[in-house]
């Protein structure tokens, strides 16, 4: 089989114009994912910068989330030790309002 036949088989595959059967198709394309992930390709230029500057944010940004849940923390262990000192001040006892009389 020329190559020629193969490449119109191919097309016509993927415009759905082919006969089922005709060839296997599925092991064509087994072939092509099985290549993909061994022979990954390379990044271009462009990518490669986008995937660096996404991992430098992320780094800020990760850096950033644990410095404020650091603080938190501690902020969190400075109020209980101070509440723990301090005696608790106990709740005023509300007076009883007095009713007012509606005029009829």
């Amino acid at each position: 089989m020329t190559t020629d036949v193969l490449a119109l088989a191919v097309e016509a595959f993927w415009k759905g114009r082919a006969r089922p059967g005709l060839f296997s198709f599925k092991e064509l394309m087994m072939r092509n994912a099985i290549a993909e992930a061994v022979f990954k390709p390379k990044p271009t230029a462009r990518e490669s910068k986008g995937d660096a500057t996404t991992q430098a944010a992320r780094k800020i940004m990760d850096k950033e989330t644990a410095d404020r849940e650091s603080k938190t923390q501690q902020l969190k262990l400075a109020r209980l030790a101070k509440e723990a000192a301090a005696p608790a001040a106990l709740p005023k006892a509300k007076r009883a309002s007095a009713k007012r009389r509606v005029a009829a």
